[in-house]
């Protein structure tokens, strides 16, 4: 299937997706804070003569620190499938399937979901660093923390294994999985559907996908990869423009409110709490499971809206 920048255009193929042709003044934003899924290209008119044509070209820095980091994964793809072609990781995963069944996203709702008059449950992160810092946390060790998790009364572990932004590994998920059996949530940044194989292959139970970046088709692809894999899939929203957009699709689930800062990459607890008041009766009437970010202190002003909460370790 075709990946489409924005919400929806059409556009030349490049490293086999389809990204935009158009220029800064025609791009189609559909709101405030969307995320262009790929540097667009841009027709620099070139004259000789009586003869004019176009020369594609890259046309601009990326707005943010997060669209920085989708058009970083968008080429890591690229390279990762000359190396590692869709077949072959799919391969892997089918034999992963066969012997060890297929990952529990279920569970992962299940252990989530906060039963009433309860506290808000707690879901460990792993984390190495933020963008805006130089060097990761040497206190962070993934196989230690998953190892205590459970008996620190956390429901899951959440794991960012993106390496150029984070430090992250895809293979700590599999140090998690060898230290614990709680279910294991993938942060990492998607641009490509072949990412969703190679986080399963992984050992991750569920991930995340962002709803300023996919186009409606490509997002409904999301959720059927998902499903067929047997992960649970939280579609992350910034905003209440994007929150409508999520709550648009009949499959969804889960959401992890994080109107994070787009540059620092860190979301509020608060601020998650206020976005999802604002579409809390249509939330809890479909069941959908709310997940948010934030540090440990803000999480004592819960009003219980939120079911579940991953707790910043900085």
């Amino acid at each position: 299937m075709a990946a489409f920048v924005g919400l929806g255009m059409a556009g030349v193929v490049r490293s086999g997706r389809r990204v935009c042709v158009c220029s800064a003044e025609t791009e189609p934003d559909s709101g405030p804070g969307w995320i262009r899924r790929a540097n667009p290209y841009s027709g620099k008119p070139v004259y000789a003569e009586t003869v004019e044509w176009s020369v594609p070209e890259m046309e601009e820095t990326p707005r943010n620190t997060l669209e920085r980091i989708v058009w970083w994964k968008s080429d890591e793809v690229d390279i990762k499938r000359e190396s590692l072609p869709f077949l072959a990781l799919r391969n892997r995963v089918m034999g992963l399937e066969k012997d060890q069944g297929k990952a529990n996203g279920s569970l992962v709702l299940e252990k989530l979901k906060r039963k009433p008059e309860s506290k808000i449950n707690r879901v460990a992160e792993i984390r190495y660093k933020w963008p805006d810092e130089e060097a990761p946390s040497p206190e962070v060790d993934s196989m230690r923390i998953a190892a205590s998790a459970e008996s620190n009364g956390d429901v899951a572990v959440a794991i960012q294994t993106d390496s150029k932004y984070f430090a992250g590994e895809l293979q700590h998920m599999n140090r998690v999985r060898a230290a614990s059996e709680l279910p294991i949530i993938c942060t990492e940044v998607i641009n490509q559907q072949y990412q969703f194989y190679e986080l399963r292959y992984h050992r991750a139970d569920a991930a995340v996908v962002l709803a300023a970046v996919y186009a409606k088709e490509d997002m409904d692809y999301n959720l059927k990869i998902a499903k067929v894999l047997g992960m649970a899939l939280f579609i992350e929203v910034h905003s209440v423009e994007e929150l409508d957009y999520a709550l648009s699709f009949k499959g969804l689930k889960a959401i992890l409110a994080g109107p994070r800062d787009l540059n620092s990459m860190r979301s509020s607890f608060a601020d998650s709490q206020k976005l999802v008041s604002e579409r809390i009766d249509e939330l809890r009437s479909r069941n959908i499971l709310v997940l948010a970010e934030g540090q440990e202190d803000e999480i004592q002003a819960d009003s219980g809206l939120i079911d579940a909460v991953i707790v910043y370790r900085d």
